[in-house]
């Protein structure tokens, strides 16, 4: 999958003026492209270790930063 976005001054669509460099963002002059995978298992055998290894390469994407375990009392 490829996006490309058309940032410059000759693009009339364009909502800056100077053009700014565009990143990742919650708002509409934000970069917002998305692409979404569906990964499903060949075999109903395949399908634990195929969990482990998504599971694996998210934590390891995110850095763990979806958890944080809880405080010590």
């Amino acid at each position: 999958m490829e996006f490309l976005y058309d940032n410059s001054a000759d693009n009339p669509h364009n909502p800056s003026h100077p053009p700014q460099r565009v990143r990742w963002g919650p708002d509409s002059t934000d970069e917002m492209a998305g692409l979404h995978v569906q990964v499903l298992a060949a075999r109903e055998s395949d399908a634990a270790e195929l969990v482990q290894a998504l599971w694996g390469k998210m934590m390891r994407s995110v850095g763990g930063g979806f958890f944080t375990a809880p405080e010590k009392r």
